[in-house]
């Protein structure tokens, strides 16, 4: 099994954050920078999220949407805006 920071937040750049996709701490960052605000964005900018997978990919054994808003912009409220999690969560 590949290795991998716990805190999402803090993995290296090439860290994969989207094990299916091949998607990276450093892409979902980036898509973030350039006006991501929700996982769709997200989706469509790194194609993160998309092949439905992660959850038996990912060695932190879960869907890689629940890492992908972690990288979300916060509202005042502390949550991710409009994340849209996928149903098979």
């Amino acid at each position: 099994m590949d290795t991998f920071t716990e805190n999402v937040l803090e993995a290296p750049d090439g860290e994969l954050v989207c094990w299916c996709a091949g998607v990276s701490a450093k892409d979902i960052r980036d898509a973030v920078k350039n006006g991501a605000r929700t996982l769709q964005d997200i989706r469509a900018a790194t194609g993160a999220c998309s092949k439905g997978d992660c959850k038996n990919n990912n060695p932190r054994g879960r869907c890689c949407s629940v890492e992908i808003a972690q990288f979300l912009p916060r509202e005042e409220s502390g949550k991710a805006p409009n994340a849209l999690l996928p149903r098979y969560l």
